[in-house]
């Protein structure tokens, strides 16, 4: 975030000319609020986002804002809902699906926000008119678990940031209508904010309606050396998802969708306690104590293999001729006389996360040089009860589950209902200096000992009993040198890691796999994920270019990872696992240009990223029609990791035409990536897309605004997300004959869509 302007210095005495000093723009250096450094001296790319940026359009957007100015993040839509994307930065994934590799930290007011039970990011309980910056910032241990490839810190707005009352209504495409609010006032040594919305989204396809309500208070008190605040976060959505489509049924109708229902429900609350004590003019503490419950259940249409037994029974067989089997493993009747058949899985997950940090921070010299030391240790605990089963039912001519339903239980646990209890404890200690060796050359050093301690138990039976403790130092090195003013160059090496989640833990098993994330059978031991980063790269501003001011950043970053966990599909259909996949490498440059004028800003930036296996492995794809008659892909050293294209363009321009009158736009370019289940890269790719959104506003008044946005104005017709699904298990009566033929499924980008809206401030 940027720091205020400094006050300006007394002019000598018969000098009329005021001095001032030079803004700085300040980072943070570790997850805690406070202990920030100078951009400049970071060896590391580094990108800070302000409320005006996620606001741009009128729509205030997290993920959207993130997406729209860094051009190493894209945005995938792997479950159809534009509240829960997955955010991909430099080939690394944080998203709210169970079972994605997470390898982002993201932290809210310096509390950890991956959840415990999979280190999910669920976007939507965040409210992104409450936010008051992000920071996004390449690998640094100091952030702790899942920092492989980064890390993104939100801070939210208080009462001392923030003073007045704001009103938000927009609606538009797709029954969308919205109502935001926030207010913030401070009186002397206290202030209070608070901010919420309620958001309702038919959805253009179907069963992709949401309803999202999300509230944010703070409490702040602010005295002559210490600053402490009391803030709660509160959500209650229903988010339909309705999830990737056979291609074949997506060139018919790109709103339809595979089976259904397809829901997800997040009730969540959340406390959060930080404060900052300037103990002395070099020293200070900063502290943060959290406390969040997250209930969320989820519903999900699936395929069965499932018909009546051949030899007259009057019973249902599954696949491989095995009885289907209910409670007491009790055979189940051909209740439908011959079907069709579907299952409905059902979910919930209750998790209690906790968790402290504290750290001092301290800038006396070090042998006689400037220097920024910050130490500091962390705890974050979880508590999670986890219940899944799934239902045997009817499917309807539109592909909906029919109940109620028989809850299956089979004796091989092949689809069992699971009661499962997980405990996470995470320690950490952590330091990083920054020592000025002259007045250009900084060296800093950083590091973290983390140690993880998981335990599971099985509250039904003890297959998924199971204690696992990982520990592990990582350290970290950079060099900035500050060649001229308007050139920095820095060289940073560091390390990361993240244990396996209870999640990966309870799916290990390829001879027991697991329908995700509903039947965990086995615990069998996982290795921890470890990120080596070596990055470099030059920044710098110039003042005057063309009558504005033009920054830009240029970087380098190699990732090499040891023990990635993928998930692979098992020999079982619908069935999978988690397993250790080797090396994978994750390389690439980035470029960002930023000119801002009088009444002209432009921001443009492109990325390669190169994401590779770097272990030759042979994967369960059976579903890949290229895998070879065991259903199996031959992985090569240097074959592209799905879901990460190489290329990224994007651009976003804001011209004040008047001074009432403000026009903008946004162009992303991505080129085209592998499906998920072709790790082997057998099959086409998922295709590139060039996405143009346009936007404007008029200030009608002093105190009201009109705005308006326009998403994917040349209506292009993309996919975000793709994997391969059995098609033939059911009928589509979209199609002729109702067969699918092609086990390609897509998750699709929305079409043109058009939203208007009020702003007033007061």
């Amino acid at each position: 975030a940027q720091a205020p302007a400094a006050a300006p210095a007394a002019p000598p005495a018969g000098n009329a000319a005021t001095v001032r000093l030079p803004q700085v723009d300040v980072v943070g250096s570790t997850p805690l609020l406070g202990s920030g450094v100078d951009r400049a001296q970071v060896p590391a790319a580094t990108q800070v986002l302000n409320s005006q940026d996620l606001t741009r359009t009128g729509i205030p957007s997290l993920t959207g804002g993130i997406a729209e100015f860094n051009p190493s993040v894209t945005l995938n839509d792997s479950s159809g809902n534009p509240f829960q994307p997955d955010l991909l930065f430099r080939g690394f994934t944080a998203s709210p699906v169970e079972g994605e590799a997470q390898g982002l930290a993201v932290y809210v007011n310096g509390a950890r926000f991956n959840q415990p039970f999979g280190d999910t990011v669920n976007w939507d309980l965040i409210p992104p008119n409450a936010i008051a910056s992000v920071n996004v910032e390449g690998a640094n241990p100091v952030f702790g678990l899942n920092a492989l490839g980064g890390s993104v810190s939100v801070r939210l707005k208080t009462g001392f940031d923030y003073q007045g009352t704001e009103l938000v209504g927009y609606g538009g495409s797709f029954e969308r209508a919205a109502g935001l609010f926030q207010y913030g006032k401070s009186s002397g040594d206290t202030a209070a904010y608070i901010a919420g919305g309620y958001t309702h989204d038919g959805g253009w396809r179907q069963t992709a309606g949401s309803e999202v309500r999300q509230i944010y208070g703070d409490l702040g008190w602010r005295g002559d050396a210490a600053e402490a605040h009391l803030n709660l976060t509160a959500a209650d959505n229903v988010l339909g998802n309705p999830g990737a489509t056979p291609e074949d049924v997506l060139s018919v109708s790109r709103s339809a969708l595979f089976t259904a229902p397809n829901n997800v429900a997040n009730k969540y609350v959340a406390l959060n306690f930080n404060a900052s004590d300037a103990l002395t003019d070099t020293t200070s503490l900063q502290s943060v104590l959290y406390y969040s419950n997250l209930s969320q259940r989820i519903n999900n249409g699936v395929t069965v293999d499932v018909a009546p037994c051949g030899n007259g029974s009057g019973f249902l067989c599954n696949g491989d001729g095995s009885l289907v089997t209910s409670r007491g493993f009790q055979p189940v009747p051909d209740f439908l006389n011959g079907g069709p058949y579907s299952g409905l899985s059902l979910q919930g997950t209750d998790t209690n996360a906790y968790g402290a940090s504290l750290q001092v921070s301290n800038t006396d010299p070090l042998f006689g040089l400037p220097n920024h030391f910050v130490a500091g240790a962390s705890y974050d605990g979880g508590d999670t009860l986890f219940d899944g089963s799934q239902q045997l039912g009817g499917l309807s001519y539109n592909r909906y589950f029919i109940g109620p339903g028989i809850t299956q239980d089979q004796a091989d646990l092949s689809i069992a209902p699971v009661r499962l209890r997980t405990l996470t404890n995470y320690y950490g200690a952590f330091f990083t200096d920054k020592l000025d060796l002259t007045p250009r050359l900084s060296v800093t050093l950083s590091g973290r000992e983390n140690i993880a301690d998981i335990a599971l138990q099985d509250q039904i039976g003890t297959a998924l009993n199971g204690n696992h403790t990982y520990d592990r130092f990582n350290p970290g090195i950079g060099l900035t040198y500050i060649v001229a003013p308007q050139l920095v160059a820095y060289a940073s090496y560091s390390e990361a890691n993240r244990a396996p989640t209870p999640t990966e833990l309870s799916c290990a098993s390829i001879s027991q796999p697991c329908q995700l994330p509903n039947f965990f059978i086995s615990d069998p031991n996982l290795k921890q994920v470890v990120a080596h980063t070596f990055e470099a790269g030059l920044r710098g501003k110039f003042r005057d270019v063309a009558g504005g001011r033009l920054g830009y950043d240029l970087d380098y970053f190699h990732t090499d990872v040891s023990d990635d966990i993928i998930y692979v599909a098992s020999n079982i259909p619908g069935l999978d696992y988690f397993q250790n996949a080797g090396r994978t490498v994750r390389q690439g440059v980035e470029a960002n240009l930023t000119w801002r004028g009088p009444r002209l800003r432009v921001v443009a930036g492109y990325s390669y990223i190169d994401a590779t296996f770097a272990s030759p492995l042979t994967l369960n794809s059976p579903l890949n029609p290229l895998a070879n008659a065991n259903g199996q892909i031959q992985v090569m050293a240097g074959n592209q990791l799905p879901g990460v294209p190489n290329h990224r363009f994007k651009l976003v321009v804001d011209w004040d035409v008047t001074d009432r009158l403000t026009v903008g736009l946004s162009a992303i370019a991505v080129s085209s990536q592998y499906l998920f289940g072709d790790e082997a890269n057998l099959n086409k790719p998922l295709g590139g897309y060039f996405l143009l959104n346009l936007n404007a506003s008029y200030r009608i008044t002093e105190t009201l605004q009109a705005f308006a946005l326009a998403t994917n104005v040349l209506d292009a017709k993309y996919a975000t997300y793709g994997t391969f699904g059995p098609v033939g298990a059911i009928s589509f009566h979209e199609l002729p004959g109702g067969v699918a033929t092609n086990p390609r499924d897509l998750s699709p980008a929305a079409p043109i869509a058009g939203y208007v809206g009020l702003r007033a401030t007061f």
